[in-house]
């Protein structure tokens, strides 16, 4: 697969997202032309960009549309690792509207999905493919409810999709604070005060070893939203910290704290509880994922432990995108979630970039799990 004539623009390049899918780009096709963008770069970032095929430049991609669109025009798909989404999501896809390029973000407010599906219609006009949402949650965990849905056979309107995921609070930043806050504020969709704790409907969820009973919350997030319309099924999502005891206190931080009034102020005192909760509890590497398709409590979970970072989990799936929309782009004009890809062709992809941890699947009777299920039945049902 030879990328020499292709070229990747990269959003918020000087993050650490930004730089994990440079890097996983880069060594894999190190012939791929990469413009990375951010509002600053460090002399550090100059030097780990120090390639011939890479190209830093900044950007402030709130400024005039014209001019990011300029920036960007040479590019054959933009990349886009810039949060908050709900305030710069929409900006970048305008940009890449304007520029008639090729759109993927790894979006994970639901607000801001919703604000750029309404470009569906312009992105037709101008012949653009956008993905909204290709990460680890949302992204792998639509194609896998999508991949485990066709297998099951069920008719959506009878078929019950439910999502939890646990993240170590190892990997809490300020970043994830905040987007932690926003997330308990659009549980309903539209932002509003950050509910009680029993409100948000807490449960324990039966993660694999060695995780093993993580409590899980309501989260605002894009699959309950886009999963209906693509599927037809009816869709939850929750939303964890490990070890437990962790999610209340970073929810109690989020209720009583006003994190959008003083940003200065309130960024510092987020940092200071970050560090404070990391010291309150022992180190814990691993993040899981649990997706139960269902009618009637019977059916299918897809489940997952890993130590990969944050990071690695949230860029691989979008490399996998970026390559996906690069070289077999069978999509149509549009806005699209993650599982409008065909869960056979991403997995493909994925399996160019490294990946860590274990994914099974095992049958449901009565919300019970039950035998193994391989992926090689998964796929074999899917494709037949």
């Amino acid at each position: 697969m030879d990328l020499s004539n292709k070229t990747v623009a990269v959003i918020g390049a000087s993050g650490n997202q930004g730089k994990m899918l440079i890097k996983i780009l880069s060594e894999k096709f190190p012939e791929l032309k990469i413009n990375a963008f951010d509002r600053t770069f460090s002399k550090s970032d100059e030097e780990l960009y120090a390639s011939e095929n890479i190209k830093c430049e900044k950007l402030d991609v709130l400024s005039d549309n014209n001019i990011v669109a300029e920036k960007l025009s040479d590019a054959d798909i933009i990349a886009n690792l810039a949060g908050p989404f709900y305030k710069l999501g929409p900006a970048v896809l305008k940009a890449a509207l304007s520029s008639g390029i090729n759109y993927i973000d790894i979006c994970d407010d639901i607000d801001g999905t919703q604000i750029m599906f309404t470009f569906d219609k312009l992105a037709q006009e101008h012949n653009v493919t956008a993905v909204i949402g290709l990460g680890a949650a949302p992204g792998t965990t639509n194609i896998l409810a999508r991949l485990a849905f066709e297998y099951t056979g069920f008719e959506p309107s009878e078929t019950q999709i439910d999502i939890a995921w646990t993240s170590p609070v190892d990997q809490v930043s300020v970043a994830i604070m905040d987007h932690f806050s926003h997330c308990l504020k659009t549980t309903t969709g539209t932002e509003i005060d950050v509910p009680e704790y029993d409100d948000l409907n807490p449960k324990l969820a039966p993660f694999p070893e060695p995780l093993g009973p993580v409590e899980v919350i309501d989260f605002g997030h894009p699959e309950p939203l886009t999963l209906p319309k693509t599927l037809g099924c009816k869709t939850t999502l929750k939303g964890g910290m490990t070890p437990n005891g962790a999610l209340k206190l970073c929810w109690a931080y989020a209720k009583y704290t006003d994190l959008q009034k003083d940003r200065i102020q309130s960024r510092g005192s987020t940092y200071h509880f970050v560090k404070t909760l990391q010291n309150i509890y022992l180190p814990n590497q691993f993040s899981g994922m649990m997706i139960d398709v269902t009618s009637n409590g019977n059916g299918i979970r897809l489940q997952s432990v890993t130590d990969q970072s944050m990071e690695e989990s949230t860029v691989v799936p979008m490399a996998a995108g970026i390559i996906y929309l690069l070289t077999e782009n069978n999509l149509s004009a549009g806005c699209h979630a993650p599982e409008a890809i065909d869960p056979s062709q991403f997995f493909r992809f994925a399996s160019l970039f490294p990946t860590a941890g274990s994914l099974e699947a095992v049958s449901l009777k009565d919300n019970v799990a039950g035998e193994r299920i391989s992926f090689s039945q998964l796929f074999n049902k899917y494709s037949s």
